[in-house]
């Protein structure tokens, strides 16, 4: 849908872009120095938007190859802050890092893209974004005629909150943790390892007190039952 609304701003921006430096070029024989001034603004204002949104799509496409060349856990601890939400697979698929240290990765990554903790355990995480109104978008819109703005509101009304689940895979661990793993899995203690996460996460400001408090009472739920 995303992708669709960048299609129609970009086909819309290229035709008043064309529009007003046909304008332009007419005023530059028979319009007045307001009518020049106006049209070449028109049109460096929509060359500019055509140019912001495909920064904007090569930016998400993005592939970072940086990674490539990490050959060792430390390299590749030493280097997380560069991962984004594009390279969750590659921390997923890697076998150089624990269980913990993936999960505490993905969460980092994930919490720097602006989502918080939904659900955890021990093989599973799962993240929330609420959606949220841009403004730029919104003006961006109005300018593509005001029904740009009116598709942009529809747009956002029928969005949701993005939901991503993470499934991480033990066998796919490194192997001193990946026993411990598959041992801790089969004894009655594992929800208290979990209640132990989430505790961390809290102190590392990972999740808020709010969060921890409900994520604790859905754990002790499960347990319960």
């Amino acid at each position: 849908m995303k992708y669709v609304l960048y299609f129609i701003l970009i086909v819309v921006s290229a035709y008043m872009a064309f529009v007003s430096f046909y304008m332009f070029i007419t005023f530059i024989k028979f319009g007045s120095s307001e009518d020049k001034i106006l049209s070449f603004l028109l049109m460096i204002f929509f060359i500019s938007v055509i140019t912001f949104i495909l920064f904007k799509i090569k930016n998400k496409n993005k592939n970072h190859k940086y990674y490539k060349d990490w050959n060792t856990r430390e390299e590749i601890l030493k280097q997380i802050q560069l991962l984004t939400v594009d390279d969750v697979e590659f921390i997923k698929n890697s076998t150089l890092l624990t269980l913990k240290e993936k999960k505490d990765i993905i969460i980092d990554i994930y919490s720097k893209d602006g989502f918080t903790v939904n659900n955890i355990s021990v093989t599973q995480m799962q993240f929330r974004k609420e959606k949220s109104f841009s403004l730029l978008w919104a003006i961006l819109w109005l300018f593509v005629f005001i029904v740009g703005l009116l598709v942009y509101i529809f747009y956002y009304i029928s969005k949701r909150d993005d939901i991503v689940t993470v499934t991480l895979d033990p066998s796919n661990c490194k192997e001193d943790v990946k026993k411990d793993v598959e041992e801790k899995s089969t004894i009655n203690n594992s929800k208290t390892k979990e209640l132990l996460e989430l505790k961390d996460m809290l102190e590392k400001e990972l999740i808020s007190k709010e969060e921890f408090e409900n994520l604790k009472s859905e754990l002790l739920k499960i347990s319960s039952n």
